[in-house]
Parts: C-alpha cells; sequence; structure tokens
C-alpha cells in the first residue's frame, strides 16, 4: 500500500485535492445562494400578501366608516335629545337602517383571505356588533312605528364597542403598512 501511495506524483495529489477544494467550495456557494433564494421568495410573497391585505383594509375602512356613521346616527336619533316626531323618526331610521344594512352587506362580501389571523376575530366580532346594532334599530323602529318614545338602552354600548374595533383595525392596518414599507426598501 506504501508503494502505492509513493508511486502517485505531487500533480496527482494536487488535481485530487484541488478537484475535492473545488466541490467543497462549488457546493458551499450552492448553498449559500439557495438560502439567499429562498429568502428573496419568502420577502416577495410577503410583501404581495401585505399588498392584499392593505387593499382589503382599505375597502373595510371605507365600509366601516360607513356603517360607524350609521351607528353613530341611529345612536343619536334614539338617545338623544331630538325633537323629531315618531314619524319623523320613522323615516330617519328606516334609511339609517338601509345604510347600515347595506355597510354591513359590503364588508361581508370581503374576502376573508385577505385579513390576517391577528385581526380575523376582531373583525368578525366587529361585524356581530354590527347586525346587533341593525336588529336593535329594527327593533326600535317598531316602537316608533307604534307611535311610542321607547329608549333602547344598548345603542350607547354598541356605539362605543363598533369605535373600539374600528381603532384596532386601523392601528393594525397602520402596522401593516409600516411592515410593507420597510420590506419595499
Amino acid at each position: 500500500m506504501v508503494e502505492f501511495f509513493n508511486s502517485i506524483d505531487a500533480n496527482a495529489w494536487i488535481q485530487t485535492f484541488g478537484g475535492f477544494i473545488g466541490a467543497a467550495l462549488a457546493g458551499i456557494i450552492a448553498v449559500i445562494l439557495f438560502k439567499k433564494q429562498i429568502a428573496y421568495q419568502d420577502k416577495k410573497e410577503r410583501i404581495k400578501e401585505l399588498e392584499n391585505s392593505v387593499k382589503t383594509f382599505y375597502v373595510i375602512d371605507s365600509w366601516l366608516d360607513s356603517a360607524a356613521a350609521s351607528v353613530y346616527d341611529v345612536y343619536g336619533l334614539i338617545e338623544g335629545d331630538t325633537e323629531y316626531s315618531p314619524s319623523q323618526k320613522v323615516t330617519l331610521l328606516e334609511r339609517l337602517i338601509s345604510a347600515l344594512n347595506f355597510s354591513i352587506i359590503k364588508l361581508n362580501q370581503v374576502n376573508d383571505d385577505y385579513i390576517p389571523q391577528e385581526i380575523y376575530k376582531d373583525f368578525l366580532e366587529m361585524k356581530s356588533f354590527l347586525e346587533l346594532c341593525e336588529v336593535e334599530s329594527n327593533i326600535q323602529l317598531g316602537v316608533y312605528k307604534e307611535g311610542k318614545n321607547h329608549l333602547y338602552s344598548d345603542f350607547r354600548e354598541i356605539a362605543f364597542k363598533i369605535s373600539e374595533y374600528r381603532l384596532k383595525i386601523k392601528d393594525f392596518n397602520s402596522k401593516q403598512i409600516i411592515e410593507l414599507d420597510k420590506l419595499r426598501n
């Protein structure tokens, strides 16, 4: 065996070890490039995910603003010191319920796939409170149609809860916009 190793000249040893070292360097470079490619793809996917989410939240924000305005108007009409007659309240409340219902329909049409898990529960709860407001507004509408001025006391809590969810959703979207800007730069 010793004769075999002695019979190999220096050039053969250099070629053998050079081949091994070259293969090792090529492998290391390939692994580094592969990791960079994966990181780039992950960043690209995250940007796309954030863009879709931010666009969805622009739609949500628009319809949520409209719904919140309707809720506050309902709250003001029912619990405020208005000098409207029951028939005027019926007319106004019908319009507000219609506007609220339209906003709820639009919010229900939002693609849930673009709403991140972190805020999804709040989004569902906010829609539930809007639907509760619509139901209670319809109950109050029935009371006004009977010519009574019954005060339904849950509207204040509903209006505050919707405002709370609205702020959470706006804050979450602001954070996503900041993250998106950082990833783009």
